[in-house]
C-alpha cells in the first residue's frame, strides 16, 4: 500500500514537472481593491484580478516573468469600464535570502476595463538579473501612476464571504 502511494506521488510529480517544463516555479495571488485606499481611490470596482510570478528559461526574460490580468475595472466616479487608466506594478522580491528589493514595471494601461500584460525581469526597474537561486515575493502593489500619493490601489488578498464551514 505504501509502495503504491509512493508510485502515485512520483508519477504525479513527473506529470507536474512535464506540465510546467520551462516554468518550474509559480507564485499566484488574486488582487483586490485596497480597503485602505482613500475615498478618492482611482478604481471603484474590479470584477477579477490576479498576478502570477513565474520563472522562465526563455532568452530575454532574465529568468522572471510576471503575468498581470484584470477585468471589470471601473474608474471612480464612472459607471462604464475604465479607459486610459495608467497603473504601475510595484513588486518586492528577495533573491536567495537577501533583503527584499522593490522593482517597478513600465507604465500599464487599462483599456475597456481590462488589463492583460506580461512583464519580464528585463523590463523591471531596476532590471532583474538573477537567473539562478531562490526567489521570494515579499510584496505586491498596483498604484495609479498619475496619483502615487494614493498609495496602492490593488493589493494581493482574499475575500471571505461567510462563516460556512466554521463551527
Amino acid at each position: 500500500m505504501v509502495q503504491r502511494a509512493l508510485v502515485v506521488v512520483v508519477v504525479l510529480l513527473l506529470v507536474h514537472s512535464d506540465a510546467t517544463a520551462g516554468s518550474p516555479w509559480r507564485w499566484y495571488s488574486p488582487l483586490l481593491i485596497n480597503p485602505q485606499c482613500p475615498t478618492l481611490c482611482s478604481i471603484r470596482e474590479v470584477r477579477e484580478a490576479k498576478i502570477v510570478v513565474r520563472t522562465s528559461f526563455k532568452p530575454g526574460t532574465n529568468g522572471l516573468v510576471i503575468d498581470l490580468r484584470a477585468s471589470g475595472v471601473v474608474r471612480e466616479g464612472h459607471s462604464t469600464p475604465a479607459n486610459d487608466l495608467p497603473l504601475r506594478l510595484r513588486i518586492g522580491l528577495s533573491h536567495s535570502g537577501r533583503p527584499c528589493e522593490e522593482y517597478a514595471s513600465p507604465p500599464l494601461q487599462v483599456q475597456a476595463g481590462r488589463l492583460a500584460v506580461t512583464i519580464t525581469g528585463r523590463q523591471l526597474q531596476p532590471t532583474w538579473n538573477d537567473m539562478i537561486g531562490i526567489v521570494t515575493v515579499c510584496s505586491v502593489a498596483i498604484d495609479h501612476l498619475g496619483a502615487p500619493q494614493q498609495g496602492a490601489v490593488l493589493i494581493p488578498g482574499l475575500v471571505l464571504t461567510g462563516r460556512r464551514g466554521f463551527q
